[in-house]
């Protein structure tokens, strides 16, 4: 049994096909992407990450960086949180140019680290939003930013998951995503969060606006997530899945191949 976290930009089904019986993926729409590369359907089965919620609730009582605690204690704006590395595929474009079109006054908070720093922080410069927006850089764990939180944006344009929807909607956080790659097997559509075209900024500015103008009625839609996302996505759920899959009868041979 292999397990695959993560898509690159080229899919290489022969791996998939023949040097493994069972290949493990986060989501259902990383397994139709790699069905659509060629790899066999009946290969890939799909089985969403464990999470430790009791873990994960102890770290959010962890006392977050004082610079951070400070930013988040000197306004009274809401707080918008995304959380994840900087890269271009995660879409802090897209948040930033959302955000500054928005009209509303808010806090932007960007936790985590990666190569695209620069160009986050010289578009933040750009649009004039120094006095709005806090680069935290890495927190670990992140768990305690999500007590802060008012919302929680994932604009990614490549997602096999979504591991920070997981924790915000624990926490009871109104959430904003992509509709794309995994995220649609976390969040159901104006049920327990919204999903957003990938890129356009304008339906991710309306959008924010909304909550930022009526919260309420989006903090109803997750009141329950809690109880949802434990019940999906605890280890016991996780492992369980596992262990069916290994004890599942081996997939046909294919003409010409030979079994392991």
């Amino acid at each position: 049994m292999r397990q695959k976290t993560y898509l690159t930009s080229r899919i290489k089904p022969f791996s998939t096909n023949y040097m493994a019986d069972q290949v493990v993926v986060p989501s259902s729409g990383m397994k139709r992407a790699m069905v659509a590369g060629g790899c066999r359907d009946e290969k890939i089965e799909v089985v969403a990450p464990g999470f430790d919620f009791a873990t994960l609730h102890a770290q959010s009582e962890r006392p977050l960086p004082v610079s951070v605690q400070c930013w988040l204690e000197a306004g009274t704006s809401p707080v918008i949180v995304q959380v994840g590395m900087l890269r271009g595929e995660k879409g802090h474009d897209t948040s930033l140019a959302a955000l500054k079109q928005s009209g509303h006054a808010f806090r932007y908070l960007i936790v985590g680290d990666g190569p695209e720093y620069k160009v986050i922080n010289a578009m933040i410069a750009r649009y004039g939003l120094q006095d709005n927006v806090l680069m935290a850089g890495k927190l670990f764990p992140a768990a305690a930013v999500y007590q802060h939180a008012d919302l929680v944006l994932m604009p990614s344009r490549n997602e096999s998951f979504g591991m920070a929807l997981v924790e915000a909607m624990y926490f009871g956080v109104p959430v904003m995503a992509s509709d794309m790659g995994g995220i649609p097997d976390v969040i159901r559509h104006q049920e327990n969060g919204v999903l957003l075209p990938c890129d356009d900024v304008a339906a991710w500015q309306n959008a924010i606006a909304d909550f930022l103008m009526h919260p309420a009625p989006y903090r109803q839609r997750v009141r329950h997530a809690s109880d949802d996302v434990m019940l999906r996505y605890s280890i016991d759920a996780c492992v369980k899945k596992i262990i069916a899959l290994a004890y599942k009868e081996p997939p046909p041979a294919v003409a010409g191949v030979a079994t392991p």
